[in-house]
């Protein structure tokens, strides 16, 4: 039987720096909130060896909050949403197909333009891939 990991997390620098992290330390701890913000975007092969030792054969990759919603400034959810989206790939898939995909970020004030080139762009990362 294979296992798949949905919405495993991740945070990219850029989307670290917009997340205030007051609401987890006070509910979690200070240490805990830094052990989480180290493990959202850390050593892949150190990610890949614990997903090993865990049994997990694919992990589908979600942005942590604040994600693009939680981001006011039009302009700066849709930066956050298309770098986040082009890192993901880079980070995780480009050189792991088989064991990470991910849910990309879409900002619903993403015009359609922009929203079709990414989504162009997507596609063609993918169709070299295969």
């Amino acid at each position: 039987m294979k296992k798949i990991a949905l919405e495993e997390h991740f945070s990219t620098p850029e989307s670290t720096k917009l997340w205030n992290d007051n609401g987890e330390a006070s509910r979690n701890g200070k240490s805990y909130t830094e052990f989480v913000k180290n493990r959202l975007w850390a050593d892949i092969d150190d990610y890949i060896d614990e997903l090993n030792r865990l049994d997990i054969d694919h992990v589908v990759m979600s942005l942590t909050s604040p994600g693009v919603q939680g981001i006011n400034d039009k302009d700066t959810a849709v930066k956050l949403a298309f770098n986040s989206n082009n890192e993901a790939y880079q980070y995780y898939v480009e050189g792991f197909p088989y064991k990470f995909s991910f849910l990309p970020q879409l900002h619903c004030r993403i015009p359609k333009k922009l929203l079709l080139r990414q989504n162009e762009q997507l596609q063609n990362s993918a169709l070299r891939e295969s």
